[in-house]
This record gives C-alpha cells, sequence and structure tokens, in this order.
C-alpha cells in the first residue's frame, strides 16, 4: 500500500451529506484518466484499504474484471460506493494528475476561525490559501470553487463541535497555526 497513491471514486461529501474527513479542499478529477495511456495499470479497490488486514490476496482487494466494476461502482449503494479508490502504484515518482483537475472546490464552513490578531471567515482562509498556491505554482486556469451545501448538509456542525471540543483537530483542519499564537492554539 505504501507505494500506491489512491484518490476516491466519490464525493463523501456529498454522499454522506458531512465534511470529507481528508479536510475542506476536494480536487475534482476527470475520470477519463483510467483510460489514459499515462497510467499503466489502474487497480480500483473493493474496499477502503485502511480496512484490509495485514495479509489479504489481490482478488480480495481489488476488482478483477471491468464488469465486476460495473456491477458494483455507484449501484446507488452509497457506503460501499464510498469504499471504492482508484489505486495507482507509483513508488518512485510523483502521480501527475494535472492535465485531469477539472477544479478545485472548497468547503465553507459556515464558522469564524482565529487568524493573525483576530478571526475570518473559515471559507475565506481557505480560498485565500488556494488562490496564492495557484498564483505561486503559476496555474492561472485551475478553477476554484466554492462548495454549494445541501440543506441537510452537517459539515457546519461538525466543524462548530470540533471547534468547541478539539480545537487543536479544528486548527489541524485549516492548517492554520502559523498564523496563531502558541496562546491561541493551546486555547482547547
Amino acid at each position: 500500500m505504501w507505494d500506491s497513491s489512491f484518490l476516491d471514486g466519490t464525493d463523501h461529501h456529498v454522499i454522506f451529506s458531512r465534511r470529507n474527513y481528508y479536510g475542506p479542499i476536494l480536487f475534482k478529477i476527470k475520470l477519463g484518466l483510467l483510460l489514459s495511456a499515462d497510467f499503466s495499470e489502474v487497480f480500483i479497490t473493493r474496499s477502503n484499504p485502511g480496512s484490509w488486514p495485514d495479509v489479504m490476496p489481490d482478488e480480495r482487494k481489488y476488482y478483477q474484471t471491468i464488469d465486476e466494476v460495473r456491477a458494483n461502482y455507484t449501484a446507488g449503494k452509497k457506503t460501499e460506493d464510498a469504499q471504492i479508490m482508484f489505486t495507482f502504484r507509483s513508488p518512485d515518482k510523483k502521480l501527475n494528475l494535472e492535465k485531469y483537475l477539472v477544479e478545485i472546490c472548497y468547503d465553507d464552513p459556515k464558522i469564524k476561525v482565529p487568524f493573525k490578531n483576530g478571526e475570518i471567515e473559515g471559507r475565506d482562509l481557505i480560498k485565500s490559501a488556494l488562490e496564492k498556491a495557484v498564483e505561486k505554482y503559476d496555474r492561472p486556469t485551475y478553477k476554484i470553487v466554492k462548495r454549494e451545501h445541501t440543506g441537510r448538509c452537517k459539515c457546519y456542525d461538525f466543524y462548530t463541535a470540533l471547534k468547541e471540543n478539539e480545537y487543536q483537530k479544528f486548527v489541524d483542519c485549516f492548517d492554520i497555526s502559523d498564523h496563531l499564537s502558541s496562546k491561541q492554539i493551546s486555547k482547547s
């Protein structure tokens, strides 16, 4: 597993109406990458690799045929769909997905986060960081989009509870520790 890169096969925020555990940013990638000659092999997991036992045959880890994938992927079973990941083995090199990037989405947690000597809306901090990165790496064509939430999305509740109960995890979610004083970080 250490020699592989994994991409989720679904947007967990949309499927489960909650924040994504990987953080408030999502890179949407074109599915055409699965057919690209850029990648000699793409493995599609049957379940989340984090739940695999130490020893497990590849036949239980990965789908073996495209027909198996067709029968099971996006078959309306959201929990099972969320387990599916596209896996690229790349032990000695980075995985270049740049030409497959559709857009970069960021959450609007509707919550203020500590910033310098005050607070800033979380969405503004995230957007600013993305814009700076796009400029720094000279990628002006990257589309940055604020995620539109459905009325039943629970990410706001999660971020609020995290801020109130596990402050350091909240800070880590937004990677804002460089902007905080040690007094603010130890708030927990």
